[in-house]
């Protein structure tokens, strides 16, 4: 953060000042593009499998079914639906899907059973069995640190940005007020 900010302190910003509006602007966005491209470029990130956030009542096993069960989707993957790997692919979607349920049965049965004194935790409970969490963990908790370090990095821009015009501006303002006082003397 301190590199970009660093490069735009020292870029020459006088050589905006006598220059059409348009070519400025132009000028402005390839100058802050080169600092982002420099100090920080775009890059994908690639989450593993293995570190992908789950719901707690997904076992290993589980994993390994889902995985399995995807390889047979691929394989089905514009095939006909009479052919023999598509009927595999359903009746294995169909086991997978009764072994997540039972497993995700058996879990909150544990919970609300290990809890069943504590109604504060039963209630944690029950609502994460219905979807309505409180939690900010998981990819949402990613995303809004992600976004609050954005946010502070175009607060550090735009407090080097607004120094920088407002330096031109003092700098600039004299010469169009002659040009403006000029004008309508003449």
């Amino acid at each position: 953060m301190n590199n970009i900010v660093n490069f735009l302190e020292d870029f020459d910003w006088t050589q905006i000042e006598n220059m059409d509006i348009n070519i400025g602007t132009e000028l402005l966005i390839d100058t802050i593009q080169k600092a982002l491209d420099q100090f920080a470029p775009l890059q994908t990130k690639h989450i593993s499998y293995k570190n992908i956030l789950r719901q707690p009542w997904m076992t290993p096993a589980l994993l390994k079914s889902s995985h399995q069960r995807e390889l047979l989707y691929r394989r089905c993957l514009g095939k006909p639906k009479n052919i023999h790997a598509y009927t595999e692919y359903t009746r294995y979607t169909n086991l997978h899907n009764r072994l997540k349920n039972t497993s995700k049965q058996n879990y909150y049965a544990e919970e609300l059973t290990k809890f069943q004194n504590d109604t504060r935790k039963t209630w944690k409970v029950l609502n994460s069995l219905l979807g309505r969490k409180n939690d900010k963990s998981g990819i949402s908790e990613l995303l809004r640190l992600k976004m609050e370090q954005l946010l502070k990095t175009l607060n550090l821009f735009l407090i080097v940005f607004v120094k920088k015009i407002q330096k031109l501006a003092t700098r600039m303002l004299p010469k169009y007020r002659r040009q403006i006082n000029l004008t309508t003397i003449i």
